[in-house]
């Protein structure tokens, strides 16, 4: 019986040994995870506000006729840029040409009545002295000496306003410009009936006019203070709009319907890319930040409790990382807390990973920099 349980018991010991040693061989070590990885870097990245807005001409002429007559001449051709005081169109001249010579008439005929009422009024001034002329007469005389200067003013009036209707027949550009379209042709009655001949637009240099929420206005009154502030655009099938503008006006009146605050900035446009009411993005310069940490979007991950990264450690570990963003830029985004800048992190991958996890890296970016750009 002894012998029995002694039996037994010895399976049992080999049993639980033989068990304990399975478990051993279950065991079985997880293989590395394979990921992509980006080196962290630091630059130099604009922090700024961006709107929306629309290229206005520096200046821009409805031009209109002040006289009428029949168009004589164009003297531009449409879609031509032409430079200040250049003549545009001539109306035809002549019948204020006849205006100038009556009015020219004129002032001669009153100018010789004049001259001899006022030698009249002298010769009769010493004879009313000596009675031989009754002061009755004599008032006559100077009267019609003051009629007559009036007369020779009011002529003189005509004659400057002929001379400017014969300016008025030659259209004239106001500032260099572009011309639009015609819209009026050689040998068509020109009213002075408030109809459009021309439009001319100064395009250098140029406006862009664009809004931002009334909330940025404190912050963008406080960076203009201390500088000029520059305003970035971007240009529709422009993959590079290399000019930066200046903004010269924070309106002084916020749209109550759109809570937003109108800016402008102009811009020289030295290519003439920019054209009167063109559609652009507008980004406001408030500052140039140095040293700012940047990642790659791919490597920011959003947990329960904000954002964070993996980082990997001694080149095969990955620990998890909170971190705090800031700007976000050509597929960067700034890294305000959390890292150091000389970090390697997890870009595809995150999700089989969790702090400590053993990674192999397939490949690492090394130079994230190059897609830095404004737009």
């Amino acid at each position: 019986m002894f012998r029995h349980q002694k039996l037994i018991l010895l399976v049992l010991c080999f049993f639980c040994v033989f068990s304990s040693c399975s478990k051993k061989k279950k065991e079985i070590k997880r293989p590395p995870v394979k990921v992509e990885a980006a080196k962290t870097a630091k630059a130099t990245i604009p922090i700024f506000l961006e709107g929306i807005g629309h290229v206005r001409a520096y200046n821009q002429a409805k031009i209109k006729s002040r006289v009428e007559g029949v168009l004589f001449d164009v003297h531009y051709e449409q879609g031509q840029v032409v430079e200040q005081d250049m003549s545009l169109m001539t109306i035809d001249p002549r019948p204020y040409e006849a205006q100038l010579k009556q009015a020219e008439g004129d002032f001669i005929r009153y100018s010789a009545d004049l001259k001899f009422a006022q030698d009249k009024a002298l010769r009769y001034s010493k004879l009313v002295e000596e009675s031989y002329v009754s002061q009755l007469h004599f008032d006559e005389y100077v009267s019609n000496v003051n009629a007559l200067q009036g007369q020779v003013k009011k002529t003189q009036g005509e004659i400057d306003n002929a001379k400017l209707n014969l300016e008025y027949c030659k259209v004239i550009a106001p500032f260099t410009g572009r011309i639009g379209k015609r819209l009026i042709d050689k040998g068509n009655l020109v009213t002075n009936d408030g109809s459009t001949l021309i439009i001319l637009n100064q395009i250098q240099p140029i406006f862009v006019d664009f809004s931002l929420p009334e909330k940025d206005l404190l912050k963008i009154q406080k960076k203009e203070a201390l500088s000029d502030l520059k305003v970035k655009i971007k240009v529709e099938d422009v993959e590079n709009f290399d000019e930066d503008g200046e903004l010269i006006v924070i309106d002084n009146d916020i749209n109550a319907q759109t809570g937003m605050i109108p800016l402008r900035a102009q811009f020289q446009n030295k290519k003439r890319l920019l054209w009167h009411g063109q559609f652009v993005k507008a980004k406001l310069i408030l500052e140039m930040k140095k040293d700012a940490i940047l990642i790659p979007e791919d490597a920011l991950c959003l947990g329960q409790k904000g954002n964070y990264v993996y980082v990997i450690d001694h080149g095969s570990t990955a620990r998890k990382v909170d971190v705090t963003i800031g700007e976000c830029l050509s597929g960067l985004v700034e890294i305000k807390s959390g890292l150091k800048g000389t970090e390697l992190v997890v870009t595809n991958g995150q999700i089989s990973l969790k702090t400590g996890s053993e990674v192999s890296i397939k490949s690492t970016d090394d130079e994230i920099l190059k897609k830095l750009k404004l737009f």
